[in-house]
C-alpha cells in the first residue's frame, strides 16, 4: 500500500471520517471528510512543503459551504515531529472559544 494512502486511512480513522478514493480525480476533491472536517493530506521526505494560497482558499471555501472546518494534515517522513495540522486562524479561534 502506498504511503499516501496509509496516511489518508490513518487520518480518516483518527478524525472519524472517511477516505475519499481518487480524491483529486473524482467529484469530491479532498482526501478525508468527516462530520466536522474536510482534510487534505500532504507528505514529503524533504525538509519543506509548498502550500499554495489557492489550495488554502479552496479548501476553506468548500468547508464553509458544507459547515465544516478545513484542515491540512502534513506528514514529514524524516522529522522529530512528523505530523502537523494547519487550519485558518478564525477556525482555530472558534474551536478555542467552543472549548472555554
Amino acid at each position: 500500500m502506498k504511503q499516501v494512502k496509509k496516511q489518508e486511512i490513518k487520518v480518516a480513522k483518527e478524525f472519524q471520517g472517511r477516505r475519499i478514493p481518487l480524491s483529486g480525480a473524482g467529484k469530491e476533491k479532498w482526501d478525508v471528510k468527516s462530520d466536522k472536517f474536510i482534510i487534505d493530506c500532504k507528505q514529503t521526505e524533504k525538509k519543506s512543503i509548498n502550500i499554495p494560497i489557492k489550495l488554502l482558499e479552496k479548501i476553506s471555501r468548500d468547508a464553509l459551504t458544507q459547515g465544516k472546518t478545513p484542515l491540512l494534515h502534513l506528514f514529514f517522513k524524516n522529522s522529530t515531529f512528523p505530523e502537523w495540522i494547519i487550519l485558518p486562524y478564525e477556525f482555530f479561534k472558534n474551536l478555542l472559544d467552543k472549548n472555554e
